[in-house]
């Protein structure tokens, strides 16, 4: 009777002397040695800072629209800003209450001119109605604020007030700078 012989396989010789080889290289590193730094120092700096601050929009102009003089038909604001539609925002502030933000749709856009955008805004009496509910016998604040790219930093809001008089909006319409 005759024994069959075992024969090795290259791949199974190869993978015991690659654990071998690993074991032996575990064992003769070198170990971590140990240091004393030190990161006290006697020199010190000094510096000072200033905040950067972005400009307000410019409100060139905000003018009421009447029918025949009398009756509040609309109001339009006008202003610059050296920063593109997606970081201006007009609002309107009823009395006391939050700030309201007018669609972008209301807002047409021109430019850049030499760095700077033109804004207009006509809100009729039927938006501002929309956005505020009772318009009459008030006042309310248009504010525009820029808003820095990728960032939460803002301007300063610019200001108009919005005068509508209580008598259906007859008499007494104004758009003034506080």
């Amino acid at each position: 009777m005759t024994r069959a012989r075992r024969t090795r396989t290259p791949g199974r010789l190869l993978a015991g002397l690659t654990g071998v080889a690993l074991l032996a290289a575990v064992a003769l590193a070198p170990t971590a040695q140990t240091t004393e730094a030190s990161w006290a120092d006697a020199e010190v700096g000094a510096a000072e800072f200033t905040a950067a601050t972005m400009p307000a929009p410019t409100v060139t102009s905000c003018t009421v629209q009447t029918v025949l003089g009398l009756q509040f038909r609309s109001v339009t604001i006008t202003w610059t800003s050296a920063y593109g539609p997606e970081h201006n925002t007009l609002t309107v502030r009823p009395p006391g209450g939050t700030p309201v933000p007018v669609d972008a749709n209301n807002v047409a856009v021109s430019g850049p001119s030499n760095g700077v955008y033109s804004y207009t805004s006509v809100l009729t009496m039927g938006i501002l109605q929309n956005l505020l509910g009772n318009l009459l016998g008030g006042q309310s604040v248009l504010s525009v604020v820029e808003r820095y790219p990728d960032s939460s930093w803002t301007s300063p809001e610019t200001t108009r007030t919005l005068s509508v008089s209580a008598l259906g909006g007859l008499l007494g319409n104004t758009c003034t700078a506080p």
